[in-house]
């Protein structure tokens, strides 16, 4: 059982491989989730997605230099004791403002997506390669599971009814095309000389 624990600031994931899904815990300064997602509704496309944000930066970085402007100058031209208390307060204030859009809203996630649910996780937590790691183990469980719900069939299974399985199991990107003409080669051979259907 595999499992990747992921923290970020006041954000803290824990995703385990199960034999049939994949479990999630998600915990935030707000919420707190238990929740699983079957492999079968999972897809196995990965992007990655990185967040901007420098504009926010921008726009509380220049009130954190107005309040520091004004603390300096109150300092060196009114020292009164409540001046001087109010623009350090503002100054801290919107530098701790500008430090948290800093350090927690750039997010670099990755996605896996093409099923009917999207797997988030951060890219770099614990590190890349823990991640990537963990990736390749979902998507092997994904193809595995999907590979034994439409790659079975009873002995009654129409032939057409195979041929658009593997189809769509080559369309979702769970099997190569070499892969889908292998198997439809091999279940030709096995319906040789038998009637469809039978």
């Amino acid at each position: 059982m595999d499992t990747l624990e992921q923290k970020r600031l006041f954000t803290k994931k824990i995703f385990t491989l199960k034999d049939d899904e994949v479990e999630i815990y998600d915990k935030s300064v707000n919420e707190e989730v238990l929740y699983s997602i079957d492999y079968l509704e999972l897809g196995v496309k990965v992007f990655k997605k990185s967040d901007s944000t420098i504009l926010g930066e921008l726009f509380i970085s220049a009130f954190f230099f107005l309040e520091f402007g004004m603390l300096i100058y109150t300092l060196l031209f009114e020292p009164e004791l409540q001046k001087l208390a109010f623009w350090s307060l503002a100054s801290a204030f919107f530098l701790g403002v500008y430090l948290v859009i800093r350090f927690s809203s750039k997010k670099k996630m990755i996605y896996l997506s093409g099923g009917q649910k999207v797997l988030e996780l951060f890219q770099e937590s614990p590190n890349q390669a823990a991640v990537d790691y963990f990736i390749e183990e979902i998507i092997k469980n994904i193809k595995k599971a999907h590979k034994a719900a439409y790659l079975t069939w009873e002995d009654n299974t129409p032939l057409e009814v195979k041929k658009s399985q593997i189809e769509y199991l080559k369309r979702i990107k769970i099997i190569s095309e070499d892969e889908m003409n292998s198997i439809l080669t091999e279940i030709d051979q096995d319906t040789e000389g038998k009637p469809i259907g039978f």
